[in-house]
């Protein structure tokens, strides 16, 4: 289900079954213009991956963050290009999400796409274009190193073997080998 939340903090948040938006970005009209509409679209499209990595198989440890958040963010352009075709939405990618990914990659500051996570003061920092724009990037790589195909029976072996456990990104790995 799909809710609006007047005051929520984030833009919104994945529940297992229920997504919370903020209203603005859940109730649009025909006079809602285009970007916001594909920015909506993007984001219950992120919070619907969720359902997936992140509620149906979460991450063993805050290390794995990279596969629920970029798998999600994946899950935006893969689902909006389907449903919308005609927006053509993975040429906004490689702007949007790749070459945001990659300036923040050559900063003395960033940190591996999966990084070691001591303590709960460490877990905000990691919420960034590394863990979201490049584990993305990872995923839109891997479709076309390994083929669609191949990718979503991998994704399904992944979720089918995990569900309602938590996972490694060696664990994905072993499902890609597996198909």
């Amino acid at each position: 289900d799909l809710v609006t939340v007047s005051l929520l903090d984030a833009l919104a948040m994945e529940n297992f079954g229920l997504l919370v938006f903020r209203q603005k970005y859940l109730l649009v009209n025909e006079r809602t213009p285009i970007r916001l509409k594909q920015r909506i679209a993007r984001l219950i499209c992120h919070e619907i991956g969720h359902q997936w990595f992140g509620n149906l198989v979460s991450i063993q440890w805050w290390k794995y963050l990279w596969l629920k958040e970029g798998f999600a963010r994946f899950l935006e352009y893969a689902l909006v290009t389907s449903f919308y075709p005609h927006w053509n939405y993975w040429t906004h990618f490689s702007y949007d999400i790749y070459a945001r990914a990659m300036e923040m990659d050559e900063e003395s500051y960033t940190h591996p796409v999966e990084c070691q996570v001591t303590n709960a003061t460490e877990i905000q920092t990691i919420f960034d274009s590394i863990s979201y724009g490049k584990g993305a990037s990872i995923f839109r790589m891997l479709i076309h190193f390994i083929g669609q195909d191949v990718m979503w029976r991998g994704l399904a072996h992944f979720i089918r073997s995990h569900a309602y456990g938590a996972a490694r990104t060696e664990d994905l790995w072993a499902s890609f080998s597996h198909v």
